[in-house]
């Protein structure tokens, strides 16, 4: 078995310094550019109304759903993989509705996007984050997680049936 991991070390040059350094400086690098371009959008974006909150709202709502795009692809369909991809998906989807119901110009285009998208992801964001958190500590939490699920569900239900996102439009907004 000795021999194997020297193989396995050797072959995929597990021990090489210049490979973990250049690896290292590449992720690196890649970290701090993203972390400055995050930066510069949420300092260009902080200048004017509401319209940075939106904006904030709809670039977080990329982020996460090109994150979980590329968790689903590179997850190997594990299943803690696959879970943190949903919650991801959530994520971006209840923040793209939040961000475009901010920029609605219409009443019926904001109860749109509360409706099809904030709400829509908001529902299933503690269901699945609770089933992730249990099998990331490997707790047994089969009972709580058929009810959190059971109400994200009955949730989206309520939603999708138009009865959880009414509202009438009062003066002075006629």
């Amino acid at each position: 078995s000795l021999s194997i991991l020297v193989y396995a070390m050797s072959k995929h040059q597990l021990m090489d310094i210049h490979v973990v350094i250049r690896k290292t400086l590449v992720y690196s690098a890649l970290a701090i550019s993203v972390l400055v371009l995050y930066t510069i959008l949420v300092a260009h974006f902080t200048r004017r109304e509401i319209l940075p909150l939106a904006n904030f709202s709809i670039f977080t709502s990329a982020l996460s759903i090109t994150m979980a795009i590329f968790i689903f692809v590179k997850g190997q369909r594990q299943r803690l993989a696959m879970l943190w991809s949903a919650m991801c998906l959530a994520v971006g989807l209840w923040s793209l509705g939040f961000g475009m119901m901010t920029r609605s110009q219409t009443f019926e285009e904001c109860i749109f996007w509360q409706k099809w998208f904030l709400y829509g992801g908001a529902a299933m964001i503690p269901a699945i984050f609770l089933h992730f958190v249990s099998i990331l500590v490997r707790e047994d939490v089969r009972r709580t997680l058929q009810c959190f699920y059971l109400c994200a569900v009955l949730f989206e239900i309520i939603n999708f049936s138009g009865f959880l996102a009414t509202a009438e439009i009062n003066a002075p907004f006629h």
